[in-house]
């Protein structure tokens, strides 16, 4: 009888840890894929942008960092086998940036 209680009185508390758990992994996952370095695959000069291997994965085309952008303009093209940093700022399409050049000894 005394357990029946406890497991009432409890489930609803342990449901919502289950809840809380889970969206904790989720956050640390985002977290861990926030920021990686990753490898310049190909590059599209023409739209600014360039597909970048990190591990086992393969972005879409993703935009390139250009140090300025507004009415004086530079831009650097990263070179295919250039290492880069990844940003993922946001979730879905348009929510990733290409920060390159990372020096890396062959």
């Amino acid at each position: 009888m005394f357990d029946a209680l406890l497991r009432m009185q409890l489930g609803p508390i342990v449901e919502r840890l289950a809840e809380m758990e889970a969206q904790l992994e989720d956050l640390y996952r985002r977290a861990d894929s926030f920021c990686c370095i990753g490898v310049c695959q190909e590059v599209d000069a023409a739209s600014n942008t360039c597909k970048v291997s990190h591990g086992e994965l393969l972005t879409p085309a993703i935009r390139f960092f250009n140090p300025s952008a507004g009415a004086q303009t530079e831009t650097r093209i990263p070179s295919v086998g250039e290492q880069c940093l990844l940003l993922n700022y946001g979730g879905g399409e348009g929510g990733h940036a290409v920060c390159g050049a990372i020096r890396a000894e062959q």
